[in-house]
């Protein structure tokens, strides 16, 4: 694996958003001392690399080829670059992305335009996965070079290829040799093309059957980049699986024990709220209480007023009575003083 920033030609250096990903450290280092046939990067590896892409600005070339990155890795590098607006060139070639890990680069193909340099050779893509990507090369204006070498491309993923390349202006070199294209298909791609102007350097070759020797270099290519580790390595792997599993599982505890952590907090705090409540519809119940005995004090005092009215007019009724007897006594008297004593005589007469 390879990155190439634009500060210098052939230059490894990332940029500061992906020094902060130390795991790409250590896959660059790993993978840079080692030889191309035992390169390991997986769909994890790839993960880490596209997610370190996103912040990244300075990289312009990727060279991923010749790993074990399958569709999830393909998929994730895809998605990055539809929105990573510095990146040239990709080698994503003889690695395991198949079908689907094409039609997720011929997504990436419909957005992004900058890439001008892409190589999928020898990535077991058949005619779905081709089919996808001759649709994208449809609308794709930016890519330049294009290499499909040794994939499992027949005959029926042709006439896609043969209807993109009367569409698209810019693609000025596709490699397909080494996939199972008869020399009908081989004749129908090399007389397409749009006058000079798309895919000047087209090779193609049907795809021959390997001679004996060759097969069993291949068999033992095969072997030594997939079968040969030493017990050692695996034990180590494994450990290491267990450890990260353990730190997952730690971390998943301490998760765990933070939510229960924070729904106990949640619980005194609705309880406190419940006893705020409580508190609440005492004081109201009080304030009620409160009203009603004011309100009977109100009407005992109505009460007090409307029997003192009755009193004083009782007692004003009984002083004008009094009033009309001491008067009937004074006129009695009065009369009495004038009587004459000639009628007191004549009274005795």
């Amino acid at each position: 694996m390879t990155m190439n920033a634009e500060h210098g030609p052939g230059t490894s250096q990332c940029a500061p958003g992906l020094g902060r990903f130390e795991r790409q450290r250590e896959l660059y280092d790993e993978v840079t001392n080692e030889p191309n046939y035992v390169r390991k990067l997986g769909d994890a590896e790839a993960l880490a690399i596209a997610e370190a892409l996103k912040v990244n600005t300075r990289v312009t070339e990727l060279n991923l080829d010749t790993n074990r990155i399958g569709e999830v890795g393909a998929r994730a590098i895809a998605e990055t670059l539809k929105v990573n607006t510095r990146l040239t060139l990709l080698t994503l070639g003889w690695n395991y992305i198949g079908d689907a890990g094409a039609q997720a680069i011929a997504e990436l193909l419909k957005a992004n335009m900058t890439l001008t340099y892409l190589d999928l050779s020898g990535d077991q893509i058949g005619v779905a996965g081709t089919q996808a990507i001759a649709e994208a090369l449809k609308v794709n204006t930016t890519l330049t070079e294009l290499f499909l070498w040794h994939n499992e491309i027949g005959d029926a993923a042709v006439p896609s290829i043969v209807e993109a390349l009367k569409v698209n202006k810019t693609l000025k070199k596709l490699e397909l040799g080494g996939n199972f294209l008869s020399r009908g298909a081989i004749d129908a791609l090399t007389q397409t093309g749009n006058k000079g102007t798309t895919c000047k350097n087209m090779r193609v070759q049907p795809k021959k059957e390997p001679s004996p020797a060759t097969s069993a270099l291949n068999a033992a290519t095969a072997a030594a980049s997939i079968v040969p580790q030493s017990p050692v390595t695996l034990a180590t792997e494994n450990q290491q699986l267990r450890s990260e599993l353990a730190a997952k599982d730690q971390e998943l505890a301490t998760k765990n024990h933070e939510l229960a952590d924070e729904r106990q907090k949640l619980a005194m705090k609705e309880q406190e709220l419940a006893v705020k409540d409580q508190e609440l519809a005492a004081a109201k119940l009080e304030h009620a209480a409160a009203k009603l005995e004011h309100g009977a004090a109100k009407l005992e005092l109505a009460a007090a007023k409307l029997e003192l009215a009755d009193e004083r007019q009782l007692r004003a009724a009984k002083e004008q009575e009094l009033q009309k007897l001491l008067l009937g006594i004074a006129d009695r008297e009065d009369w009495i003083d004038v009587k004459s004593p000639a009628d007191d005589e004549e009274a005795n007469i």
